[in-house]
């Protein structure tokens, strides 16, 4: 279990046909991607370039960029849920 809000599925879910070695069909519920990695996969160059700024890690290699490419994904989520919050009441 994550201890990140991975803010949901991205896509609802679909029901995929599956057939097993007697014929007899299954249907099995898959959820795909979750919010999280949407918003880590879709964020810019630009964006996570002033992540790893602001965190201020000590070089941009590649791990610096996934880290900083979940910590924006993390504040999406975060000021998503704020938000959410402040309608309700």
């Amino acid at each position: 279990m994550s201890k990140h809000d991975d803010g949901g599925p991205v896509y609802p879910f679909e029901l995929q046909e599956c057939k097993n070695s007697k014929g007899n069909i299954t249907y099995v519920a898959s959820t795909g991607m979750s919010l999280r990695e949407y918003f880590a996969a879709h964020a810019t160059d630009a964006d996570i370039e002033a992540y790893i700024r602001k965190a201020s890690y000590t070089n941009a290699n590649v791990d610096d960029r996934v880290r900083g490419r979940y910590d924006f994904a993390d504040a999406m989520i975060a000021e998503m849920r704020k938000r959410e919050a402040q309608n309700e009441g």
